[in-house]
C-alpha cells in the first residue's frame, strides 16, 4: 500500500489472500490507524493514510475533468464519460488500473463525476452532469472521515 499509494481488495486479493483474509487485514489496519477506506460505487478504495486519499480521488478526478474538457463536453453521463476517460491515453492508464469495463465502473465513473461537478440532473431516468471547463478544480476536502464517502 505504501508504495502504490492507494489499492483495491481485489489487488491484496490477488497476493494470494482469501476476499475474507484481506478483508480482515485491510480492516484491521484501518482500525489501528494505518489505512484509510473509501468506497466509490462499488469499488473500495484502500489507502496510506486519509490525506493519500484525498491526493487519490483528487487526481482521478483532474483526470476525468481534463479528458473531457479536452473534448469541449458540455453534458456528459458515465457512460459517455467512462468512454472519453478510456479514448484519452493519460487518463486510461490511470482508470484501467482500477476500474474493468462493467457495471462497476460506471457506478465508480457516476460517483466521481458527482465529486467533481456535484449532483446531477435526470434525463430519461438517467444521470446529466453539467461540465463546467474551468482551469482549476475546487479541492476535494475529506479531513479524517476519508470513510464518510460510501454510497
Amino acid at each position: 500500500m505504501r508504495l502504490r499509494g492507494c489499492v483495491l481488495t481485489r489487488d491484496v486479493v490477488a497476493v494470494g489472500f482469501t476476499y475474507k483474509q484481506a478483508e480482515y487485514v485491510l480492516r484491521y489496519l484501518a482500525s489501528n490507524g494505518r489505512a484509510a477506506h473509501v468506497k466509490l460505487g462499488q469499488l473500495a478504495l484502500w489507502c496510506y493514510s486519509a490525506n493519500s486519499v484525498v491526493k487519490f480521488i483528487n487526481r482521478l478526478r483532474r483526470a476525468l475533468h481534463a479528458a473531457l474538457c479536452s473534448l469541449n463536453v458540455k453534458f456528459a453521463g458515465p457512460r459517455k464519460a467512462l468512454k472519453i476517460v478510456l479514448s484519452d491515453e493519460r487518463a486510461s492508464k490511470l482508470f484501467t488500473r482500477y476500474v474493468k469495463l462493467d457495471a462497476v465502473s460506471l457506478s465508480f465513473v457516476n460517483n466521481l463525476l458527482t465529486l467533481t461537478y456535484g449532483a446531477p440532473a435526470f434525463y430519461r431516468r438517467r444521470p446529466v452532469y453539467v461540465v463546467t471547463c474551468r482551469k482549476k478544480l475546487p479541492p476535494l476536502r475529506l479531513g479524517a472521515s476519508a470513510h464518510k464517502l460510501h454510497s
